[in-house]
């Protein structure tokens, strides 16, 4: 119980010091220069004092006050007879200190609440003030009857002007200030062996938090906190996560820490971690550690906890493959068919890829996006929006084009660091055709990535490649499952993929690349003999020359069909 109290009377008290600080407090303007406040009237000629000025009146009572304190008469000689120095010592509290007691002053009531209000201020500020003379706090209390001339005025404040007043002089209280140590007990108290007072001390400074956010930026609090990220029970280690997540969009330095708790045992604490993970990502689209937040989440994509499975998921449709509202989805890059966006969106993908040993739990996340299987069972049951499915689809053929022209780009740089810097590209494009190959093969026209990447599946293995794969086995693999899945477009493009191939067998001297294509064009074919025997034959004559390869193409008569991707099993990679 004291502990839930002590949160929320700091949380008060640092509520109101992040009011008073974001508040520009007018009320200091009009004390530093008040003399804009007097009033002219034209029609009485008379001249009013403003409230400050009145009050600057009243507080001769110092002076007065002063000079009939008999400790101290050195004190008194110095000040009688000096009234504008005594006016030059009246400090700008004590002057809206006045203007309050006024304020109370006019707003009498029937049960005198207002004068007990009084002598409640007069006792605290004389507490706060040791050294000041307790005649003087009763004297303000009859200063309208000591000083006669201010009788006729009256306060101007409103209402929600001594609220402000009220908040700002408390600031200067000796409650106010003992909010440092309040803050300390607490923190104090997040080191306790009972979980029960750990649990409560969290929730404290979490108020405390919500009420000013810049309370986390302090060193020992940011500290204390994060070392309940590896506390030993699951509710604490959640409760800081939860503390941090909520302003972590203004500490964004604290984004590593919380992904390292997406490993954690407690299956509540990963989920809170991808969340809060995803809300900073989305928050701040130049948020420096997007990809290694990104690693970060799909590494939890083969969670044994399903609902973490489909959380991932969910992030990742929501980072890559939702259609972005507004007009920039219409923005193209000069000598580009694919959306600026669109192609941002690869390339994060592409740059998460250069730090993952495999692209497996890519196509996994693919593949789940590429059906919606994330959604909750309800809405799989009322059936999936189609409006949804294909927005999904298109996104992904978007982002194939993208990759192949990233490749075409890159493979124009000769060197061994063009290619290095390709294999990402080829790798991403890779894991969409073992999703569905048919991505690779728009209508429009679907033997384009089987010719334009056909010349680059002779590229070399390189020593830096052999964890990751080679290009060439990757190509022939893209171009192969390409062929396998556009069955349904056999007349409009069998012609020209035999010619492809042609010209494939007379300049390639790898009989083992051709080979692998004709196989996959044989197989492609076969159930469709009766309308492409004339294409194969022609096929086959020009390759006559290869002779073995005649003598195999010719041999071939096995049905294919593409296997769906198993999620559980290991994906090929080469």
């Amino acid at each position: 119980m004291a502990i839930d109290l002590l949160g929320t009377i700091a949380a008060r008290l640092k509520h109101d010091a992040a009011l008073c600080r974001k508040d520009k407090f007018w009320i200091v303007q009009v004390v530093i220069d008040h003399s804009m406040l007097i009033v002219w009237e034209e029609e009485s000629k008379m001249l009013l004092d403003c409230e400050v000025c009145l009050c600057e009146k009243l507080l001769v009572l110092k002076e007065y006050c002063e000079s009939q304190n008999k400790d101290d008469q050195k004190q008194s000689r110095n000040h009688s007879g000096r009234s504008s120095q005594a006016t030059g010592r009246v400090t700008k509290p004590e002057i809206i200190q006045q203007m309050l007691l006024n304020y109370l002053q006019d707003a009498t009531s029937a049960d005198e609440l207002h004068l007990f209000t009084r002598w409640f201020y007069l006792c605290l500020w004389h507490k706060d003030d040791p050294a000041s003379q307790q005649k003087f706090f009763l004297a303000r209390m009859k200063s309208r009857a000591i000083l006669r001339d201010s009788c006729s005025s009256s306060s101007f404040l409103t209402r929600d002007s001594v609220k402000r007043i009220t908040l700002a002089l408390g600031q200067n209280s000796s409650f106010a200030r003992g909010f440092d140590k309040i803050l300390q007990v607490l923190l104090a108290s997040l080191r306790e062996n009972s979980p029960v007072i750990r649990a409560k001390a969290l929730r404290a400074v979490s108020i405390i938090v919500e009420a000013d956010p810049e309370v986390l930026g302090d060193k020992l609090v940011r500290t204390t906190v994060e070392g309940r990220f590896c506390d030993s029970t699951t509710s604490a280690r959640e409760a800081a996560l939860e503390l941090v997540g909520r302003h972590i969009a203004s500490h964004p330095d604290v984004g590593l820490k919380v992904a390292e708790r997406i490993k954690d045992t407690g299956v509540s604490v990963r989920k809170r971690a991808i969340r809060i993970i995803r809300d900073m990502c989305t928050s701040s689209p130049d948020f420096s550690q997007h990809t290694t937040a990104c690693v970060e989440i799909i590494s939890r994509i083969n969670d044994e906890e399903f609902s973490i499975q489909d959380l991932v998921c969910k992030t990742f449709y929501e980072f890559w493959f939702e259609e972005p509202s507004g007009s920039q989805s219409h923005l193209y890059k000069d000598g580009s068919c694919v959306p600026l966006e669109v192609a941002k969106k690869t390339e994060q993908i592409a740059e998460m890829l250069r730090r993952m040993s495999s692209h497996q739990p890519l196509a996994i996340v693919i593949k789940i996006n590429l059906a919606l299987e994330f959604f909750p069972q309800a809405s799989k049951a009322a059936g999936i929006n189609p409006v949804l499915l294909a927005s999904v689809r298109r996104r992904c053929e978007l982002m194939c084009k993208c990759l192949l022209e990233k490749i075409l780009q890159v493979t124009e740089i000769n060197s061994e660091e063009g290619e290095e810097h390709m294999l990402p590209y080829v790798l991403l494009l890779h894991a969409f055709c073992l999703v569905d190959p048919t991505l690779c093969a728009p209508a429009s026209e679907p033997s384009q990535f089987v010719i334009k990447l056909q010349p680059y599946s002779k590229s070399q293995v390189k020593p830096y490649m052999i964890d990751l794969g080679s290009t060439n086995g990757t190509f022939i693999n893209i171009i192969k499952w390409t062929l396998n899945d556009t069955m349904n477009c056999l007349k409009k493009i069998l012609s020209s993929l035999v010619t492809a191939i042609s010209e494939m067998s007379e300049h390639d001297e790898k009989e083992g690349v051709i080979f692998e294509i004709a196989i996959a064009v044989s197989k492609w074919a076969d159930s469709k003999v009766d309308e492409s025997g004339d294409c194969i034959q022609v096929l086959v004559d020009k390759l006559k020359k290869k002779g073995v390869l005649a003598f195999k193409m010719s041999s071939l008569r096995l049905s294919f069909r593409p296997r769906p991707l198993d999620i559980n099993k290991k994906l090929p990679i080469g």
